[in-house]
């Protein structure tokens, strides 16, 4: 009995001594690799970094992908607010806005805005997550109203584009940049919206 226990406690050093034994046979060798191969220790070290890396990729990856999302619904907001900004400052007005850009902008009213002007504003006013001098602006006036659509006869002139009832176009672009601080030269895509609204006045 003494014996037996004696066997059986001694088989995991036994069982060391094999795997630290130098490859002297090649049968030696061969029940050497198979002992090797067979060891489990350390797999769940392994197992865990990789899945660390795989998890951590679709979290960025989720990240980046609702940042293009916000981005894209930020691009939509400022197109509308764009062509707000113009209606209420259209050719009623005697004297032009002549706005700064930012960080320089102040607010003008009662006057009439150029598409400078229009991207000054939505620069001003971008919200967090926004990089302001990623946001381009365009503001034209194409001499239509929201009945006439070619050769509107009360917003052909140049002093008459902006008149009240005429119609203002506004397009907003946005660079969005994904992975900007990962990689030196990150990938980007102009996202796009367009804003047409009546001149109020």
């Amino acid at each position: 009995m003494t014996r037996a226990l004696a066997k059986v406690s001694a088989g995991p050093d036994q069982k060391e001594r094999d795997m630290r034994r130098p490859l002297t046979s090649s049968g030696n060798g061969w029940n050497r690799l198979l002992q090797l191969a067979s060891d489990q220790r350390g797999s769940e070290l392994v197992d865990f970094a990789l899945s660390f890396w795989i998890l951590m990729t679709l979290l960025f990856a989720l990240i980046y992908f609702c940042f293009g999302v916000y981005s894209y619904v930020y691009a939509s907001n400022a197109a509308q607010e764009g062509a707000h900004f113009a209606i209420v400052r259209g050719g009623t007005w005697t004297s032009a806005c002549n706005t700064s850009a930012p960080p320089s902008f102040t607010m003008k009213y009662a006057c009439t805005a150029s598409s400078a002007d229009v991207q000054n504003y939505l620069r001003a006013t971008a919200p967090p997550g926004i990089a302001a001098s990623q946001v381009s602006a365009t503001a034209s006036w194409p001499g239509t109203t929201a009945d006439c659509a070619s050769s509107c006869s009360a917003c052909t002139s140049p002093n008459t584009v902006q008149s009240k009832g005429c119609m203002v176009k506004v397009v907003v672009s946005y660079n969005y940049r994904l992975f900007p601080t990962l990689i030196k030269a990150s990938w980007s895509t102009a996202l796009q919206a367009t804003s047409e609204k009546t001149i109020a006045q």
